[in-house]
């Protein structure tokens, strides 16, 4: 069952208590509308894909010194894709390398964080024999959202449009697997939200 992150279980808290400022109010808006984007591609998952396939949600892993955070894992037999959830809206456009949202250019590459989780996943399994091909899949849940990509980049890129087509086309892998032990061994688990939380601090 999917979590939130540890981030906005934080600052829900805060929230609730008013006790945010004006740039946290911001990081908490955007993390809860991606956190609904991550519930509605599950809701998609449930109902596209057979409950007993191996999926698991919000796993951040620690490897080596790095931490990365995966919003969805699907294995089918060969291949682990990796999928990165976006819950935004305008128009996005990839070319030259770069990224445009309503042809204004965006700070970061949405790609990097993905490509660079692929890979440390890749690794990971490499070194605990798990011999399966690593691929990741960036998803635009919004309806909102245009996308065009111009550039060749090793990502599958799904508009909203396209990403119940391509759930019905996975061949998905059935049971637990040493993929997903592996995975296990390096997960950081997600702590729990209580309701009787204790008083907000500050680390400095």
């Amino acid at each position: 069952m999917r979590q939130e992150s540890h981030d906005l279980q934080y600052l829900e808290v805060l929230f609730d208590r008013n006790g945010l400022t004006s740039e946290e109010v911001k990081e908490y808006q955007k993390l809860s509308k991606g956190y609904q984007g991550e519930v509605e591609f599950d809701k998609l998952c449930q109902y596209f894909l057979n409950e007993e396939m191996s999926i698991l949600d919000d796993i951040t892993l620690f490897w080596n010194k790095n931490v990365t955070q995966i919003d969805k894992i699907i294995a089918s037999e060969k291949v682990i894709y990796i999928i990165d959830i976006k819950n935004y809206y305008g128009n996005y456009r990839y070319e030259n390398h770069c990224w445009t949202v309503n042809e204004n250019i965006l700070s970061n590459n949405i790609y990097e964080q993905l490509l660079r989780t692929v890979h440390i996943t890749q690794q990971l399994f490499s070194q605990n024999g798990v011999k399966k091909t690593v691929k990741g899949v960036l998803a635009f849940i919004n309806p909102s959202s245009q996308i065009e990509i111009v550039d060749t980049v090793d990502v599958l890129t799904l508009s909203s449009m396209q990403i119940s087509q391509w759930l019905m086309t996975l061949q998905v892998e059935f049971g637990s697997s040493l993929w997903q032990d592996v995975i296990k061994n390096y997960h950081i688990p997600s702590f729990f939200k209580f309701s009787c939380f204790f008083k907000p601090f500050y680390i400095k």
